[in-house]
């Protein structure tokens, strides 16, 4: 976790705002990113580029459990990630501690290669921050 927020007495909202912030703004090509359940709520985010979050949470938590199932079903191992990429850009989405999700909108051109490295570092900092809350 960014050592600006460890131990400062922010609430957990406010860190995991800041992870999300920290995601966004220091990772070239990353507009937005959302931490959701599983059931769709937004847990938090920091979107730059997301009309309408409520709708790609709903829907993040849709393509990861549909991800998830696939895999079980052709008995690939446990799912990495998903990347749904379009005309513009990809959204990447990943497990984020034990029952989050994380998804990120990067920009046509983003390397994919350095968005999987951040996401995976960026989910460990969530993974911390949500078991420090226990």
């Amino acid at each position: 976790m960014n050592s600006l927020l460890a131990g400062t007495g922010l609430s957990l909202k406010e860190r995991l705002a800041g992870i999300l912030k920290e995601l966004s703004t220091s990772t070239r090509g990353i507009d937005g990113s959302l931490l959701v359940r599983p059931d769709g709520l937004i847990v938090s985010s920091w979107t730059q580029s997301l009309s309408d979050g409520l709708v790609a949470a709903a829907m993040s938590a849709a393509l990861l459990n549909i991800g998830a199932n696939v895999m079980k079903q052709l008995e690939l191992g446990e799912l990495k990630r998903v990347i749904v990429s379009g005309a513009t850009g990809d959204i990447v989405l990943v497990k984020a501690g034990e029952d989050m999700i994380l998804s990120v909108v990067a920009r046509k051109g983003t390397s994919l290669g350095m968005t999987f490295l951040e996401l995976g570092k960026t989910s460990e900092k969530i993974s911390r921050a949500l078991s420090e809350r226990k």
